[in-house]
This record gives C-alpha cells, structure tokens and sequence, in this order.
C-alpha cells in the first residue's frame, strides 16, 4: 500500500509518501497506528483527544473521498500494493 501527504501533512510528515508493506495492518485503525508509530509528532495533525482520525482529515482512496469507520477495514482483506490511501490536512 503507498500512502501519499499532501499540503501541511506533508511538511508535519516529513515526507510525501509511505510505503506500507505489513500485511497485519488490515485496517483503518491499524494503519492509523502504524503511522502514529512512526510519526508520533504528528499525532496533533492526524488524531483527537480520543485516538480517532480528526474531521479536519480527509480520506481519499484510490483517488475517491471516503468516509471510513476508524475500524473500517482495507477492502476487507490485507493491503494490496498499489493502493492509493492519500491523507490530506485541510487545516
């Protein structure tokens, strides 16, 4: 799966994309961790008091707006490379 940041995200991220090639990161709440992982600096810009994706944070997959449940799994079965998740910071 590559992970694309686009605007401020980008520049809090420190990159403009990430790769991710763990298959156990099967949902949206995993990944959310495993960026939170690796980038817990950005965790005011990506998350709320409460662990869940701010608002302000919009999905897109595949190119496409998507409204996801913070456990909303990536199209029901592990990553597949090639999948477009961009994150962007509207902020």
């Amino acid at each position: 799966m590559l992970l694309r940041f686009y605007a401020t995200l980008r520049t809090v991220m420190g990159v403009d994309s990430q790769e991710v090639h763990d298959r156990n990161v099967d949902s949206f709440r995993k990944l959310l961790n495993f960026l939170l992982d690796r980038y817990p600096h950005a965790a005011f810009h990506l998350v709320d008091g409460s662990g869940n994706l701010r608002p302000d944070v919009p999905v897109f997959v595949d190119g496409r707006p998507m409204l996801l449940s913070i456990n909303a799994p990536l199209g029901g079965k592990p990553p597949v490379i090639g999948t477009i998740v961009r994150l962007y910071d509207l902020r």
